[in-house]
């Protein structure tokens, strides 16, 4: 059953990561097109061949009388608005086409431009072999080594031909790549960007360069187990998403039909990877887009997971409304805890209010509750909520959960509140719901805040100064939220609500980082005493608290700044060095009822990465040893801020075996004085990590509490060039 279930969210975790290379990247709504009137299109000496022969009467193709032009434009823009998923590209942009071409001629209705054909406007270039457009059939066919080119995307083909009267077509042997990122910056308005553009046709990057990690997307199943010894049961299961859009990604397909708005293609292939061959490839079978001025759609018959050529893992079809910001309707997972394990869960079409304002709504189906009858995440009914959780039998109202997840985000104010219930039980409401809500207002509003915290994998700026900074003031409340207080584990705290005030900087100067946090914190919170965990007590609690840490480094090698294909197991150039580590922290806590409590924290020691995690054996290694101490005055009325574990060792280890395999160990050693030997080590963590640089597998495990867990990555690039062909 266990594995059963195991499978069945790894399936789930790959189809959830891989909508969010169209669902996080909103197409925008279509404007009318309206064709342009273009005077002339001229032909020049840039692009004839040596052995052309120049007339006279070929220095215009077409004369004033001609529209093919528009029509040029027209099929540029539905190639942007299809490819590059956005329709940001105004048609005012597009306001002229040039064709060039080593010799043209006129044959009835058809004209034909053969020999080093150039179709160029302001925001995009074609080359091919042919060209011809017949006047009365209105049909135009481009055929023999297509490439066209805007800013940030590429496409390849070996043939095009579009009916502009019934809007239909097809592109054959198409490959390209796309920068979702770019899109909105497509506007060659002046001559220099033109130029460049015309340039690059015929010495396009075919590998690519500068290649450097953008961001990931994961799926955290957490804690799906958890034994405990006296009851044999299993708790503390958790389920955590994160989406981000794939920046830039690379398609392949063998036939692109177009029929009006609806772009479809029979088999369709999607990598993130920027090398070849790709680690990871998404095969959809009839796969389509379709786009109007209310929505777009992207549909999929059916979807393949293909890992390194060798596994491939079923998808299921893909129903995504793009515009709707819609990531996935159906899905599962699995949570001990609050759904008694195995669940399902349906979300409605998002409901915006306006363009910084939306309200989601998702059910829950406890499905393992349902069919053992039975429940252990309530207490009992007359208890308190923070109670142990009981073995009781469940009725039809437990069979459903509801949640509600409302954002609102405008300039330097962001409010988030979620709200969710595990049963619809009235008589267990107070035990079934869970409310987390807070209004943050950036205060400063100024560029360095805006920038935001860095992802893990990238490094500080390379400059010799660099300088980010927050300055937010958040007004939160909760209801049934959980902390986590070291040795402990976690606390439930029933109610809390108040204000805080944070400024936080981080700063490189000549090599040395340093952080820096302040924050102050006014709240009334109502969760366990100290003295009695099951009993309840409420009171103010006021915080200040002072943060201020460094890395200075003792020795750093000169890395590459980019990653190229010999980084099969890693998606960053890893920063190799010895450096030291100080932290320091100071802590006031005050109490309405007269308690207080003051904590210095302050830690230090060494941590250095050796390895740059290309060769197969043992080229990667981290160690990180860090002696803790705290000194506390005084002590909190509450269990889930009390100051405990005051002596300790932060140790953390990073060790590849061999090729993609590599292990994580991070652990507290305690040197306060224990009544055994096994409260020695705190919250000991395996993990077992399958690394690639497209993607990676993680297996986690504590020792201490018995949870563990699987954290799918995919991760997303930024590159220049087209990339290969891939298979």
């Amino acid at each position: 059953m266990k594995i059963r279930i195991l499978i069945n969210l790894f399936l789930f975790s790959i189809i959830s990561l891989v909508e969010p290379a169209f669902s996080n990247n909103k197409f925008k709504k279509n404007k009318k097109l309206e064709y342009l009137k273009i005077k002339s299109i001229k032909f020049d000496d840039r692009y004839r061949t040596d052995n052309f022969k120049k007339h006279e009467n070929d220095t215009f193709l077409y004369g004033d009388k001609s529209n093919i032009p528009a029509k040029l434009n027209y099929f540029f823009y539905s190639l942007f608005a299809n490819l590059e998923s956005d329709s940001r590209v105004a048609s005012e942009t597009l306001s002229s086409v040039e064709i060039f071409a080593d010799k043209q001629f006129n044959l009835g209705s058809l004209i034909t431009a053969e020999g080093n054909v150039v179709i160029k406007s302001n925001n995009a270039i074609l080359n091919s072999s042919k060209l011809s457009y017949d006047e009365n059939s209105k049909v135009l066919k481009i055929s023999g080594n297509i490439k066209f080119k805007s800013e940030e995307s590429f496409l390849e083909a070996s043939d095009i031909e579009y009916d502009f009267i019934n809007k239909k077509g097809f592109i054959l042997n198409a490959y390209g790549s796309i920068n979702f990122q770019e899109i909105s910056k497509i506007k060659f308005s002046s001559k220099d960007n033109s130029k460049q553009i015309e340039d690059d046709i015929f010495k396009y990057e075919k590998d690519p360069k500068e290649v450097r990690f953008n961001n990931d997307s994961y799926i955290k199943i957490g804690n799906f187990y958890r034994k405990n010894e006296e009851d044999e049961s299993f708790t503390d299961q958790n389920f955590e998403v994160k989406f981000n859009p794939i920046v830039k990604t690379r398609f392949i397909t063998k036939k692109i039909d177009i029929n009006n708005n609806v772009w479809f293609s029979d088999d369709l292939t999607l990598t993130n990877d920027p090398f070849n061959n790709p680690q990871l490839k998404i095969r959809n079978k009839n796969f389509r887009t379709s786009f109007n001025e209310d929505n777009t759609k992207i549909r999929s018959e059916w979807s393949w997971a293909r890992i390194e050529d060798k596994i491939s893992i079923p998808l299921g079809p893909r129903r995504i409304d793009v515009d709707k910001n819609q990531n996935f309707k159906w899905g599962n997972g699995y949570d001990k805890d609050k759904y008694d394990g195995f669940y399902i869960f349906r979300r409605f079409n998002e409901i915006n209010f306006d363009d910084t304002t939306s309200l989601n709504f998702t059910t829950f189906f406890p499905i393992q509750r349902i069919i053992y009858g039975e429940t252990e995440s309530f207490p009992n009914n007359e208890d308190l909520v923070i109670s142990p959780k009981v073995k009781q039998d469940i009725n039809f109202t437990d069979y459903f959960g509801i949640g509600a997840f409302l954002k609102s985000e405008k300039n330097n104010r962001k409010f988030i509140f979620d709200i969710s219930t595990n049963s619809l039980d009235f008589e267990k409401l107070d035990k079934a719901t869970e409310i987390n809500s807070f209004l943050k207002i950036n205060v400063s509003n100024d560029e360095t805040s805006k920038k935001g915290k860095k992802s893990i994998y990238e490094d500080l700026s390379q400059s010799n100064f660099n300088l980010e900074k927050s300055d937010d003031l958040t007004f939160f409340g909760s209801y049934r939220s959980k902390t986590k207080n070291g040795s402990l584990g976690e606390i439930v705290v029933k109610s809390s609500y108040g204000v805080q005030y944070d400024i936080t900087t981080n700063k490189k100067r000549n090599n040395i980082k340093s952080s820096t946090e302040r924050s102050l914190s006014i709240g009334n919170y109502e969760s366990s005493s100290r003295f009695n965990s099951y009993n309840l007590i409420n009171k103010n609690r006021l915080l200040l608290s002072f943060k201020r840490g460094y890395e200075f480094p003792l020795w750093k090698p000169e890395n590459e700044s980019n990653i190229n294909d010999e980084y099969k197991f890693s998606p960053v150039v890893i920063p190799q060095g010895l450096f030291w580590n100080l932290e320091g922290n100071l802590d006031f806590f005050r109490y309405e009822d007269g308690s207080k409590q003051d904590l210095f924290l302050i830690k230090t020691g060494p941590k250095v990465t050796i390895g740059e995690f290309k060769k197969n054996f043992f080229d990667y290694t981290e160690i990180s040893i860090m002696p803790r101490f705290k000194f506390n005055r005084g002590q909190s009325p509450f269990n889930f801020d009390q100051v405990i574990d005051n002596k300790a060792i932060e140790f953390k280890v990073s060790q590849q075996l061999y090729g993609p395999i590599l292990v994580n160990f991070t652990t507290e050693l305690s040197l306060d004085k224990k009544e055994s030997n096994e409260d020695i080590l705190i919250n000991p963590v395996v993990d077992i990590a399958w690394s690639r640089r497209a993607y990676s597998i993680n297996l986690f495990y504590n020792l201490d509490s018995e949870v563990g867990g699987i954290n799918f990555k995919i991760n997303t690039f930024d590159f220049k060039g087209a990339g290969k062909r891939f298979n």
